[in-house]
Parts: structure tokens; C-alpha cells; sequence
């Protein structure tokens, strides 16, 4: 059976959308990013994404400033060509809470890796993340053989529309 990303685009959508259900007022928000980082095996990663959601006031009872949740696409490449084989495309609901400016937050969802013969493979994937702009960020991926783990830095550049009414 070939996997493509569209067949789980319903279960994360509901899992998006359970996310929300805990939002009071929302701030939607676009959230293009970019993560230099180094794998398990030591292998130098780039990584490209773009993340839509909603920032929310969290309930009055609760300590962070500020929450959000959204749903993110994105794609992993090895910088040395040798390790194509590495490459995944990822889709993730990624959640979070603000304190002051200080952000810390997690990820869920799954990579989709390219087999030799063609067939797209889905494995599971996690991340945690903690920074303002600028992240520090691990990913995990559940490999069938293996966890391939990035470690790295990224710049993230969140545009809602206050940054709009800024200019």
C-alpha cells in the first residue's frame, strides 16, 4: 500500500481541532521557519517548514501568559548527499504556552521517508522545543531499525496580524 500525507490529514485535523477546543480567544497566526541541525549520526540537517494556527489566552487559573497550537508541514534534508536516504517530509500538530517572552512547547505527528523502491513509508515523530525566534529544537523519529534524533537551532518568524497593524 502506497502512503501518501493526504490519508492522515483527517485524524490530525481532529487532533488540531481537539487542541482548540481549550482556546478562548484566538490570535491566528503563519509560521515559516528554518532548523540547522546535526542527526544521530552526526550527519549535518536542514530543515524547512511552515506552520499554521491560532495563539489563545489560556484559562484564567493557569500560570503561562499565553498558548497556541498549530498544524505544521515541513521537510528534512541531509546537507551531504550521501544520506538522501535521511530525507523525510513531516506534518505536525505542535503545541505550546508563552511566559513573558520565553516560549517552550512539543510536537506530534509523523514523518514520511521515500523507500528505494518508491513507496512512502509514514513513522511516527516527536519534538520538543524551548526559545523566542530563535530555538533550540530536537526531533525524534521512530525509524523501523532505528531513532534518528536532530539536534539544533531554529529561527522561527510567527506573523499574525498585529504584525500587519505594526507597519
Amino acid at each position: 500500500m502506497n502512503f501518501r500525507i493526504f490519508n492522515y490529514r483527517i485524524p490530525i485535523t481532529l487532533l488540531f481541532l481537539c487542541a482548540l477546543t481549550f482556546a478562548g480567544e484566538f490570535i491566528p497566526y503563519i509560521s515559516p521557519g528554518l532548523m540547522l541541525a546535526w542527526n544521530s549520526r552526526k550527519i549535518q540537517t536542514i530543515n524547512l517548514k511552515i506552520g499554521a494556527g491560532v495563539a489563545y489566552n489560556p484559562t484564567q487559573h493557569h500560570a503561562a501568559d499565553m498558548g497556541f497550537v498549530n498544524l505544521t508541514f515541513g521537510k528534512r534534508t541531509c546537507i551531504e548527499q550521501t544520506f538522501s536516504n535521511l530525507d523525510y517530509r513531516y506534518l505536525d500538530v505542535e503545541g505550546g504556552l508563552f511566559k513573558g517572552f520565553f516560549v517552550g512547547g512539543s510536537a506530534i505527528g509523523l514523518a514520511f521517508y521515500k523507500e528505494e523502491n518508491g513507496k512512502t513509508t509514514p513513522v511516527p515523530k516527536v519534538g520538543l522545543f524551548a526559545g523566542d525566534i530563535v530555538f533550540v529544537r530536537t526531533d525524534i523519529v521512530f525509524r523501523k531499525d532505528k531513532k534518528d534524533i536532530d539536534i539544533g537551532g531554529m529561527l522561527v518568524l510567527p506573523i499574525n496580524q498585529y504584525v500587519f497593524k505594526a507597519w
